[in-house]
């Protein structure tokens, strides 16, 4: 039988579940997760080989419409960007909310005239599972989906028949990567997205989106991994507040991050954390590039 093979992407506004089901699709870690919305800022990429299909799966920024800064225009960019390059559109929203961010994504979809999945997430938070059918009656009606499915990423302990409808829709061609690859990130990115998710889980209010990481060294030793991160942070009150009195939160942020880069590596890691001020970062676009957000 012709093996199946092509580029999905998944794409939604923020923290409608994306990078859960990314992981649980990997059964790894392939994205971070935290509740804060737009936790992921770049597009991170998953190759799942299945019997019959490789399916090529990249895990998009949230689209939030609200937010005019260069950095959320430049979030926004790269999930469109990855609308119009797929075989096959995931797109997911839940069953509490849409709203205007899902109108956006919807529109890019729809200019993008590729085949589109409608997923609707987070059923589990319904008290009445008959709840879902007029959800889907009144999602169905926005776009002409290939195929609309309901479930709880967080919840479900199988994927197989979330990837059996994905293939269904993709070319018939031979698989684009060895049967054995996984496309990784490089450690830069994964280094990077590690601490920002310890960033987003110890701190709070507006810090951790006005907070950025940045990779400036790797050394690989004999025994050691020896690594020299700088968390960028927009005024001098923020810097005391991920220092924390003593260091303490500092310290906190690094050893969580360490443990977390340790298992990843399976090796031991030297973390060195400086906090430095960059005022308003995310509105330089030069500086956006450079730390490779």
């Amino acid at each position: 039988m012709q093996k199946k093979c092509g580029y999905v992407s998944i794409v939604g506004k923020p923290n409608v579940g994306k990078s859960t089901l990314i992981n649980k699709i990997a059964e790894e870690k392939v994205s971070i997760v935290t509740h804060k919305a737009q936790t992921t800022r770049q597009n991170v990429r998953f190759v799942k080989n299945t019997k019959n299909s490789q399916i090529i799966f990249t895990d998009t920024p949230g689209v939030e419409a609200s937010v005019k800064s260069t950095l959320c225009k430049h979030l926004n960019k790269n999930s469109q960007i990855s609308t119009f390059d797929a075989d096959l559109i995931v797109f997911i929203t839940t069953v509490s909310s849409w709203n205007t961010n899902d109108e956006v994504v919807l529109n890019n979809i729809k200019r993008a005239k590729i085949p589109a999945i409608l997923v609707i997430n987070k059923t589990d938070r319904l008290k009445n599972q008959n709840e879902i059918l007029p959800i889907i009656n009144n999602l169905k009606e926005k776009h002409d989906f290939v195929d609309i499915l309901a479930i709880s990423a967080l919840k479900e302990s199988s994927m197989n028949s979330f990837l059996n409808v994905i293939e269904k829709h993709l070319p018939e061609q031979e698989p684009l990567f060895t049967t054995d690859s996984q496309t990784e990130p490089d450690d830069s990115f994964v280094i990077s997205e590690r601490i920002r998710e310890s960033l987003l889980k110890n701190l709070h209010q507006e810090i951790p989106y006005e907070s950025t990481v940045q990779v400036e060294k790797i050394e690989d030793l004999d025994h050691i991994k020896k690594i020299h991160v700088v968390i960028w942070v927009n005024t001098e009150g923020q810097k005391r507040i991920v220092i924390g009195k003593g260091g303490e939160v500092l310290k906190n942020i690094g050893k969580s991050s360490r443990i977390d880069l340790e298992k990843y590596f399976s090796r031991k890691i030297h973390l060195a954390l400086w906090v430095k001020i960059k005022s308003s970062w995310w509105e330089n676009q030069n500086f956006i590039d450079k730390t490779k957000i």
